[in-house]
């Protein structure tokens, strides 16, 4: 790769990083870029020369998750009914924890419903033969599934004492089932 792009990259995550650490202690309406590139040891200019605000940042680290998802992810397709998909599904975001808990204490968890909403929309299941959008019988019980997801997600990470991802995905499974035959 080359050592501008190794470079470039190497600062995003910088100020990313940065960016999270100083959310843990406050409040984002309260960081400026003057903290952010003093925790994350780099000059103005090459926040500029990546950003433009923080909120930049975090759409930045909303693709990256995004990103990270479709390199790891083994399954063909979506599958809210699936233990086995869930239980991976939950094991994944809880290795985003910390970030997805800093959204939340800042108001900000919607990203985290984004982010599992963008995931599943591109997925084979939700496309039609015109495209990405989502076929039109689905739409309901995926925002269903998704929504309710996110929920539970939000609240197992923050959790002092949480289940093990795999009873979390089998309970989880069996309501969305349950749901389904209702």
């Amino acid at each position: 790769m080359d050592k501008r792009i190794e470079s470039n990259i190497e600062v995003k995550e910088k100020l990313t990083d940065a960016l999270f650490s100083l959310l843990e202690e406050r409040h984002i309406s309260e960081i400026t870029v003057t903290m952010l590139i003093e925790k994350a040891s780099v000059a103005r200019v090459s926040f500029y020369r990546n950003f433009s605000s923080l909120e930049d940042i975090l759409r930045y680290q909303h693709n990256r998750l995004i990103d990270s998802y479709f390199e790891e992810c083994a399954f063909p397709n979506v599958d809210f009914s699936n233990p086995e998909y869930m239980a991976w599904m939950f094991g994944f975001y809880r290795k985003y924890k910390q970030k997805i808990l800093a959204l939340q204490r800042n108001g900000l968890s919607s990203m985290t419903l984004e982010t599992i909403n963008h995931i599943a929309i591109t997925h084979p299941r939700f496309k039609n033969e015109k495209g990405p959008a989502p076929i039109q019988n689905n739409r309901i019980d995926f925002y269903f599934e998704a929504g309710a997801f996110y929920n539970i997600v939000i609240h197992w990470l923050a959790d002092p004492d949480p289940v093990p991802a795999e009873t979390l995905a089998q309970q989880f499974c069996q309501k969305i089932i349950g749901s389904a035959s209702a």
